[in-house]
């Protein structure tokens, strides 16, 4: 299999989306590294995962570049994939109370994906063309009337994808996912 003792980074690691894709890598035999904010949900995560050795956890909120390198230190193998889902989702509206949001918002949804990919780009395996993978959201295209900063956010993921994968190509393959509505932790909070 293609990820057969591969390195995979996983952001957001303790989210449900990350939690169903480490579940599908572990069984295809890749080894983890899941980082989340929230030591007690990536703690609980890589307990369902059961995949011992080969999932690893770092707590980080990524919120800049060097907490991305890190969050990174301890890698000691060349990193075949970045999938980056780190992300937040918090109702907002257009009005000068929100701007703290909107930085919040950017910071945890654009500028560590940027900061991410920056991150890993050296560290990724020159024998093999390497994967980046970042979740955008449907609420780039609709726009959200209530989550406004995280749509302009997940509009910025796709320029980001697409600009990447055309700086880094052919070595790596970059992607993006716009899922909908998924019935995770994050939109029932």
């Amino acid at each position: 299999m293609e990820f057969e003792n591969r390195v995979i980074v996983i952001t957001g690691g303790a989210g449900g989306i990350a939690r169903e894709t480490a579940k599908l890598l572990l069984a295809h035999g890749a080894e983890l590294l899941l980082i989340d904010p929230s030591a007690s949900l990536l703690q609980a995560s890589a307990g369902e995962l059961a995949g011992g050795a080969r999932v690893r956890t770092v707590v980080s909120a990524l919120e800049s570049p060097a907490a991305c390198r890190a969050a990174l230190a301890g890698v000691d193998r060349p990193i075949y994939a970045l999938v980056h889902l780190a992300g937040i989702f918090r109702p907002d509206a257009l009005d000068g109370a929100h701007r703290p949001l909107w930085d919040a918002t950017m910071a945890a949804n654009l500028t560590n994906a940027f900061d991410m990919a920056a991150a890993v780009r050296p560290m990724l395996d020159a024998e093999a063309t390497c994967r980046m993978v970042f979740a955008s959201s449907l609420a780039f295209r609709r726009g959200s009337f209530d989550h406004i900063a995280y749509s302009a956010a997940k509009g910025g993921i796709v320029g980001l994808v697409r600009a990447l994968a055309r700086a880094l190509a052919p070595k790596v393959l970059v992607n993006g996912l716009a899922p909908g509505i998924i019935l995770t932790g994050m939109p029932a909070h």
